[in-house]
């Protein structure tokens, strides 16, 4: 396969755990598992769990800063069940 430039290159490290991806309530997405987020600089990270920006006004995209709460982000999701989880 050829390597495109838009993304990361294809890991051939076996597949990890499972991954739960779950769209919070007027916030951002939660990412449970173990993932690896390549930024846009090229940074890689390692985490157990992210929160990724969906109302598109984070100033740490493609993490979530919290300021879905700032700007009234409204969307269809799963309610939080803690404030102990982060971002949501």
């Amino acid at each position: 396969m050829t390597d495109r430039p838009d993304r990361a290159p294809e890991s051939t490290d076996p597949p990890p755990s499972t991954v739960t991806i779950v769209a919070r309530a007027n916030g951002p997405l939660l990412v449970d598992g173990p993932v690896r987020l390549t930024d846009a600089d090229g940074t890689v990270t390692e985490v157990d769990r992210l929160f990724l920006c969906r109302c598109g006004h984070s100033d740490a995209k493609p993490r979530c800063d919290g300021s879905h709460k700032r700007n009234g982000f409204q969307a269809p999701g799963v309610a939080p069940t803690s404030r102990s989880g982060g971002q949501g």
